[in-house]
C-alpha cells in the first residue's frame, strides 16, 4: 500500500484493519535476512503508530454475500508474552 492509502485508512479512525493481501512489499525482505532498518514498512509503521490492530492475510472475502455489513469475530491463539499470533477469522451474516 502507498502512504496515501495508509493515510486514508487511518483517517477513518478504525480500531482494526483487515487485509486480504500482503500490504507491505518490504515484508518479503525480512524473510531473507534484510535488516528492518533497511525496509520501509509503510502500512505497519503508519497504522501501528495510531494503535490500529492489523489482521493480515485474511482470505475468502469473495465468498461473503454482497451486503454492506457483516459481524466479524477474530478467535485468537493464546500465546504467552506474544504481541501477535494467528487467529481464526469468522464472518457472521444474516440470512
Amino acid at each position: 500500500m502507498t502512504k496515501e492509502a495508509a493515510d486514508f485508512l487511518t483517517s477513518l479512525k478504525p480500531h482494526v484493519i483487515g487485509f486480504d493481501f500482503p500490504q507491505d512489499y518490504d515484508i518479503r525482505k525480512l524473510r531473507f535476512g534484510v535488516d528492518e532498518r533497511h525496509c520501509y514498512l509503510t502500512t505497519h509503521r503508519h497504522c501501528l503508530k495510531y494503535d490500529i490492530m492489523m489482521i493480515e492475510y485474511m482470505s475468502n472475502f469473495c465468498s461473503l454475500p454482497k451486503t454492506k455489513y457483516v459481524e466479524f469475530v477474530g478467535l485468537p491463539t493464546m500465546l504467552k508474552d506474544a504481541n501477535g499470533a494467528q487467529i481464526r477469522c469468522v464472518a457472521i451474516v444474516e440470512e
